[in-house]
């Protein structure tokens, strides 16, 4: 008798801290979504209300239109699965997977073809040619560590700290593009900067990485090894990215192609 009370106090106590470690991972798959939500709202989810506009005064493209769709889904799935596991349906989530799986794909196609879609619309409203190579550099670098990092946590589905955190890197690696679109507010409340959502969309992403390496020194005494490979990927991301661009004429040849 004894004996079976002790287990269930065990198992109650290792399910209420399994519960207060997923509500971390799902508060920052909301955080994570707002920039998104803000971002894209008056452009996007509310463009039938707000009368906005494609940026050369037509109707939206349908292939931004598709992006825009696949993209607020990833984010939502995130979410959602996030809240399966903080409320315990774990099988629900395992099932759910399959379609994050289709959806991933779905993100790295659509946003391929957004990137090659962005260069002669740029240069019909006249963006400055660096300004071109630097987004579409930029963009690329984080769909590839987006890619890398789903990849991985696949791979590490059955490791269930190493999956949760990739996933939240992956989401995280392609959130900055959202803070392009609210360029005004971010100058209004950023306007010692140069560029403030230029700057926004890399102190955003950073300041989740730094919140998950906090996390996990709390929880853990030490910072997991996926966030390492987050916080390494995250600057050295930010140095190929910076080189490719500005360093060389790697990023005007890359941009060429891509046309």
């Amino acid at each position: 008798m004894s004996t079976s009370i002790a287990s269930t106090t065990v198992a109650t106590t290792a399910a209420a801290r399994v519960s207060r470690h997923s509500r971390f991972f799902l508060v920052m798959a909301v955080v994570l979504f707002l920039p998104i939500l803000v971002g894209f709202g008056p452009t996007f989810f509310f463009r039938p209300w707000s009368g906005a506009k494609d940026s050369l005064g037509g109707p939206f493209p349908v292939h931004l239109i598709i992006h825009g769709s696949v993209l607020s889904a990833w984010f939502l799935l995130l979410v959602v699965q996030t809240a399966l596991v903080a409320a315990h349906r774990v099988d629900l989530h395992r099932r759910l997977g399959v379609i994050g799986v289709g959806l991933a794909v779905a993100v790295v196609v659509t946003s391929g073809v957004t990137i090659v879609r962005m260069l002669p619309r740029a240069t019909a409203t006249g963006e400055p040619a660096d300004i071109v190579v630097a987004v579409a550099v930029s963009d690329t670098a984080a769909l590839v560590s987006f890619a890398s990092f789903v990849a991985a946590a696949v791979y590490l589905r059955r490791r269930v700290a190493a999956h949760k955190r990739l996933m939240f890197l992956a989401s995280n690696s392609i959130v900055g593009p959202a803070f392009s679109v609210v360029r005004p507010v971010v100058r209004t409340l950023m306007h010692w900067f140069g560029n403030g959502a230029g700057f926004a969309g890399l102190l955003f992403p950073l300041g989740c990485i730094v919140a998950l390496a906090v996390y996990d020194i709390v929880t853990r005494k030490r910072i997991h090894a996926a966030t390492v490979v987050g916080i390494v990927g995250f600057f050295a991301s930010g140095v190929v990215t910076g080189v490719i661009a500005f360093g060389t004429g790697l990023g005007a040849a890359f941009v060429e192609w891509l046309r």
